[in-house]
């Protein structure tokens, strides 16, 4: 009896191992494809969460400065800051374009409830007084109690807070994304390797058969020169 040389379940196994490293390649270049959109992402969320507080904190201290010196330059800086496309506006509606999760959208609503509610009446009340009756100590007092200076404070804690927040999510999200990066690597590799195996396997059984055919034709051959 000959030897069976082919056999189906290396076909099988050659075949799944091949179509399992194609999906593995597919997940990779998926998963390659997020990480790069998360350090997008990061980056962005980092940058006009940074921009905010920065804006937020300059405002303030282009306001003090004009009720303090009357230059009406610092009121102008102010006021591109906090109106229009100023850094102030622009940050924010970015951050909320691009994305928050609850946690930080709750740190906004606090610094957005200490805002509203002591922050920008005292703003409002101290540019009325500079604006409108050019009485400058009374602009200075309205931003310059100890109550306006804690809510100041805490406003940039929060924003602050927020940057930290956002980094610390988006860098966990980039390790998830590089550990499961990494274990599909593993596995190509692995999935490689016994692919290569089969194939090697594959030829060596239809070498092997060539062989056994060969050696038939030479009986066949011996056979027929004996008759």
């Amino acid at each position: 009896m000959k030897k069976r040389v082919f056999s189906f379940s290396n076909f099988w196994t050659t075949l799944i191992s091949f179509i399992l490293l194609l999906i593995c390649v597919l997940i990779y270049i998926i998963t390659g494809l997020q990480i790069s959109s998360a350090n997008a992402k990061r980056s962005d969320l980092v940058r006009y969460s940074s921009l905010y507080e920065a804006s937020f904190i300059s405002s303030q201290n282009e306001l003090k400065s004009f009720a303090e010196t009357t230059v009406a330059e610092h009121y102008n800086n102010y006021h591109g800051i906090v109106t229009g496309d100023g850094d102030l506006v622009l940050s924010r509606k970015m951050l909320e374009e691009i994305g928050l999760e609850k946690d930080e959208k709750d740190i906004l609503e606090e610094f957005d409830n200490a805002f509203s509610k002591f922050i920008e009446p005292a703003n409002k009340n101290a540019i009325d007084s500079a604006v409108l009756k050019s009485d400058f100590n009374a602009a200075n007092a309205a931003i310059s109690t100890k109550e306006y200076s804690e809510y100041l404070t805490y406003g940039s804690t929060c924003l602050k807070t927020l940057s930290e927040s956002i980094y610390d999510r988006m860098t966990d999200t980039i390790k998830k994304l590089n550990v499961r990066e990494n274990i599909i690597m593993i596995c190509m590799l692995l999935l490689c390797v016994m692919f290569g195996g089969m194939m090697l396997l594959t030829y060596m059984r239809l070498k092997a058969l060539a062989k056994m055919a060969e050696t038939d034709d030479e009986q066949s051959d011996s056979a027929e020169q004996i008759e």
